[in-house]
């Protein structure tokens, strides 16, 4: 047994922490290694921590080891990726995506719909989108505003808005003790234009 928030991470909680802190100041760029100058721009305009008019929206472009210290300060921790995909697939119930076996689609999650492929500040690493209709949102969402998505457990955002980092190190799942210095991140973006991405079972690392 465990417990996890309801929704990501808000923006103002992480503010918060900084101004008491607790956590280091939030970047504003994007990184990771050998990230095309082009991609790190347009990715980068979509970093939440100082739109002010957005602190409702999840909190992004964090490391792992500022994730780490926000979730500490607040005596909590990152799940494990067993415990995010326990939450995630409801458990027993093995299911595909949070909500059930369905396709993504507007309803369900905030992903990559037809304006994130036609904003005039489209780039080449964008791809065509996962649904062509509408979700309402050009980038990120506040939490909870795709209800029917939620997560057996009604846990909002476990596929799609922003992909969320878990305690494990990168091994051989369901290992959790390897020497990897590679952490693992699961559910999904707002951007992203795969959607087996956002299947409950899939793992990246960084």
């Amino acid at each position: 047994s465990f417990c996890m928030d309801l929704v990501e991470v808000p923006v103002a909680a992480y503010s918060d922490c900084m101004q008491r802190g607790a956590c280091r100041p939030a970047e504003s760029t994007v990184k990771w290694a050998a990230i095309p100058d082009e991609v790190k721009e347009h990715d980068s305009t979509a970093c939440t921590a100082y739109q002010t008019s957005e602190s409702t929206l999840p909190m992004n472009c964090v490391s792992w080891t500022d994730a780490d210290a926000f979730c500490k300060a607040a005596g909590k921790r990152l799940p494990t990726e067993a415990e995010w995909e326990v939450a995630a697939s409801g458990g027993a119930e093995h299911r595909r995506f949070p909500w059930g076996s369905a396709p993504p689609g507007p309803k369900l999650l905030n992903a990559c719909d037809r304006s994130c492929t036609s904003a005039p500040d489209h780039t080449p690493a964008a791809q065509k989108p996962i649904f062509d209709e509408d979700d309402g949102f050009s980038r990120l969402a506040p939490g909870g505003r795709f209800p029917a998505g939620d997560s057996l457990h009604g846990i909002h955002d476990l596929a799609g808005n922003v992909w969320e980092w878990t305690s494990s190190p990168y091994c051989t799942y369901p290992e959790h003790a390897c020497a990897s210095q590679h952490k693992v991140f699961r559910g999904g973006g707002w951007g992203g234009a795969m959607v087996s991405n956002q299947r409950t079972t899939v793992r990246m690392w960084s």
